[in-house]
């Protein structure tokens, strides 16, 4: 297991990972699939405001990307998403 800052690369597996959590739960507030291309989008949103993406990797297969993030200054919130099996 391999946990790294994520890549321009990860996005189409992350976007698939995600993807579960849109059609299949009521977890997120997303209700349309999101593409390769919009998730790339948000990578590059992420890195820009220097907030740290992590994914956690098994044999460079992608089963959690983890987002960290500062919320009103006084409050931190973490999104963390699993593989579905």
């Amino acid at each position: 297991m391999d946990i790294r800052t994520v890549n321009e690369d990860d996005a189409s597996a992350i976007a698939k990972l995600y993807n579960y959590y849109i059609n299949e739960t009521i977890i997120t507030f997303e209700e349309t699939a999101v593409t390769a291309e919009q998730m790339l989008e948000r990578i590059r949103k992420i890195q820009h405001a220097q907030y740290p993406w992590l994914v956690v990797e098994i044999n460079g297969n992608i089963i959690s990307p983890n987002i960290a993030k500062t919320m009103r200054k006084t409050k931190d919130q973490q999104l963390l998403w699993l593989k579905d099996r």
